[in-house]
């Protein structure tokens, strides 16, 4: 993709359960389900964290207003995000490209998914987060999941979310102010693919000029 820089990449392989068992409606308010769940009834394994007082986290970033166009609802900038690909991980890619519109397909393919609004964002930069906001992201999503997925209690959602958090926390590992992207296809197996880039500041406007927005 015009744009990213050389940097580190990493492939992550999603393949989740489904948990919920209606089907996907086109237009539907992303209809998001977190991996490995099947219904809540068994709490994912929780992990725990370094011995340290300041973690680091993606956190949205918007070089220009192509986001407001491009995606259904847009992460704020500055909200701490995570990759978000539960939201799409339980359902085959015929059946996304049959129900997705086109804003929900640019999420899927590029989006990151913040935690205040739960609206997306092209682009993230790696910024550090003490020990309270770390846990903080962590409870949001796991009442984001209790309020839109129907789990039972903070009890089952919040190793689920912790682990989600973890996942992304794992990602920054380049120094704070680092930009990351990612990209999201399904394999030939049918599971869900991401790779992670890192642009170069030098080219982070090159990256948000791929969303040219024409006006009528």
């Amino acid at each position: 993709m015009a744009g990213w820089g050389r940097g580190t990449e990493r492939n992550r392989e999603w393949a989740f359960r489904p948990i919920l068992k209606q089907p996907l409606k086109r237009n539907a308010r992303r209809d998001r389900r977190p991996p490995a769940l099947d219904g809540f009834a068994i709490p994912a394994p929780q992990r725990s964290l370094p011995a340290m007082t300041q973690h680091r986290l993606p956190r949205s970033l918007r070089l220009d207003s192509s986001d407001l166009y491009v995606f259904a609802t847009a992460a704020e900038p500055g909200e701490w995000a995570v990759s978000g690909a539960f939201a799409f991980a339980n359902h085959d890619a015929a059946d996304l490209e049959a129900n997705l519109d086109a804003k929900e397909k640019l999420a899927l393919a590029n989006g990151w998914l913040g935690t205040d609004s739960f609206g997306y964002s092209s682009l993230v930069e790696i910024a550090e987060i003490d020990e309270a906001g770390y846990f903080a992201v962590v409870e949001r999503l796991a009442r984001h999941f209790v309020e839109r997925y129907g789990a039972p209690g903070l009890a089952e959602a919040l190793p689920v979310a912790r682990r989600e958090v973890d996942d992304a926390s794992e990602l920054c590992t380049h120094k704070t102010g680092t930009l990351l992207a990612v990209e999201r296809d399904f394999d030939e197996r049918g599971q869900l693919l991401e790779r992670f880039r890192v642009i170069r500041p030098e080219r982070a406007e090159d990256h948000a000029k791929i969303w040219e927005i024409v006006k009528d």
